[in-house]
């Protein structure tokens, strides 16, 4: 049985949750394309492309393989948090003044 540390852990865990995230936001792009009235097959198949790419790495994933852990952390978590900031400013400009 292969052995691993509890940071090994937590740091799969956050990368698991940081795919599951940006699945989250390219299916959200992928409803509002879709809902349009004119919708671009373009864009749709490649937001589907990518949800599909993102499905596999979550599945691929390995506790033990240090370096895709810390690269899916950094490039999908600053991705994420970018999407997060976005959504937070919609929120707020359509909230309109406090």
């Amino acid at each position: 049985m292969e052995q691993w540390t509890q940071k090994q852990a937590i740091d799969y865990e956050c990368a698991r949750e940081c795919i599951t995230a940006l699945i989250g936001v390219y299916t959200s792009e992928l409803d509002e394309q879709e809902a349009r009235p004119d919708p671009d097959a373009v864009a749709i198949a490649a937001l589907n492309e990518t949800i599909t790419r993102l499905f596999n790495e979550r599945r691929d994933l390995r506790l033990t393989d240090d370096e895709e852990v810390a690269r899916v952390n950094s490039v999908y978590g600053s991705m994420v948090r970018s999407a997060m900031e976005a959504t937070r400013s919609q929120l707020q400009s359509s909230a309109g003044p406090t």
